[in-house]
């Protein structure tokens, strides 16, 4: 049975992936907001499986951080590659007031098959 804080985290993440996806169809491309989508919706599938274990979670943006707590649970998270945590951290707060760092389209595919790969994770470890 899936808790209600986690059925709240996966539907908010659902919705951060989702809206990403629209503005990569989007006529124009905005890259600073795709990324800061992509790695909330990351960050919330994270917590929903440390939510559903029953382990809380810290009330952090930093993926690395969460995503080891997750593989100290369960090792199935090794396979999702935490190489482009770097960057997408930086979305999550500094990204959405500075231009100090874009990210291109290649990056931005990168990212979104990361989510969705968290995402195929969550559904399977979750049910």
């Amino acid at each position: 049975m899936i808790k209600e804080g986690t059925q709240i985290l996966i539907e908010k993440a659902e919705s951060n992936l989702a809206s990403a996806k629209i503005l990569l169809s989007a006529e124009s491309f905005y890259p600073d907001t795709i990324a800061f989508l992509l790695q909330q919706a990351i960050e919330k599938y994270l917590k929903a499986f440390l939510a559903q274990h029953g382990e809380g979670y810290p009330k952090i943006h930093d993926l690395y951080v969460l995503h080891e707590h997750c593989k100290e649970l369960d090792s199935d998270f090794n396979q999702i590659s935490p190489e482009d945590f770097d960057i997408l951290n930086y979305f999550a707060v500094a990204g959405r007031y500075s231009d100090d760092m874009m990210a291109g389209m290649e990056e931005i595919i990168r990212f979104q098959a990361t989510a969705q790969q968290c995402k195929d994770l969550i559904e399977i470890k979750i049910k």
